[in-house]
């Protein structure tokens, strides 16, 4: 599983309640979801730093700068979704 370890505690929350997860282990599976799955997963600037020192020749960097553009909105708008 994979999550946005900036996801909010709402979303987490969210998360939860679709596990359909007895009420109260409510509480350990958001500690779990934020340790293990939200805490071990990279957010959008780890992997823009991972991506950063790539030889992207072929991309100027005008068209990189809107490509990541495009991928924070998109990232933002699954995220309020």
């Amino acid at each position: 599983m994979e999550a946005d370890r900036s996801c909010k505690f709402e979303d987490v929350r969210s998360w939860a309640r679709d596990t359909r997860t007895p009420r109260m282990l409510l509480h350990a599976l958001h500690a779990y979801f934020r340790m293990y799955i939200a805490g071990q997963s990279l957010d959008l600037d780890d992997a823009r730093a991972l991506w950063a020192p790539l030889p992207l020749d072929d991309v100027d960097t005008d068209e990189r700068a809107r490509l990541w553009s495009r991928i924070r909105a998109a990232h933002v708008a699954w995220m309020a979704a």
